[in-house]
């Protein structure tokens, strides 16, 4: 015999693979199709921020769950935040922290800025140095750079100086080049 549940809720919303979002006295939570609970109906917005992913928003709190097995695998506090070439620009106390699909259950990084160059690339400043990252936020140059120079050389090209060398980003690999006229 299959037994079928039954939530009464104000609002409800696919979420991905047969769950979904119930929105129930202003709050929301994540259930399967037969009704099972799976994130706690208590956060202000649940949002599916990919295939792997879900992040849920409670005040001043962001909680970032896996949807394999709806563990909870990060949490932090932020002020705001905003959607970047796809990805999540968190903003907390003056810092940001970019959050993509590749890095959601790693301890966030805190940047004094973070700045999208052509949908291909961030440019991160922490401590007045530079770096770049890719834009699945794997770190192609560590903010170590003492001046960033955002000079065009192509589509997906990024030419970046410290001190007398200049580093080129090309297709989310780093080049040193020794001299450059």
């Amino acid at each position: 015999m299959i037994k079928k549940a039954h939530i009464f809720c104000d609002d409800i919303k696919f979420h991905n693979d047969g769950k979904f979002v119930a929105t129930i006295d202003g709050k929301c939570g994540v259930y399967t199709d037969a009704g099972n609970n799976l994130i706690e109906c208590k956060y202000d917005t649940i949002i599916a921020i990919s295939k792997l992913y879900t992040l849920a928003k409670l005040g001043d709190e962001c909680v970032v769950y896996k949807n394999s097995n709806y563990e909870e695998v990060n949490r932090f506090k932020f002020d705001s935040y905003t959607l970047s070439n796809a990805n999540f620009l968190f903003s907390t106390q003056g810092k940001y922290i970019l959050l993509t699909d590749k890095n959601y259950d790693v301890p966030p990084t805190l940047y004094d800025s973070v700045e999208s160059h052509k949908k291909d690339l961030y440019v991160v400043k922490s401590d007045n140095k530079y770096g770049v990252l890719s834009s699945d936020g794997k770190v192609l140059i560590p903010p170590t750079l003492d001046q960033l120079d955002k000079t065009k050389l192509g589509r997906r090209w990024q030419l970046c100086k410290s001190g007398d060398k200049y580093i080129m980003v090309y297709n989310n690999r780093t080049m040193t080049l020794p001299e450059y006229n």
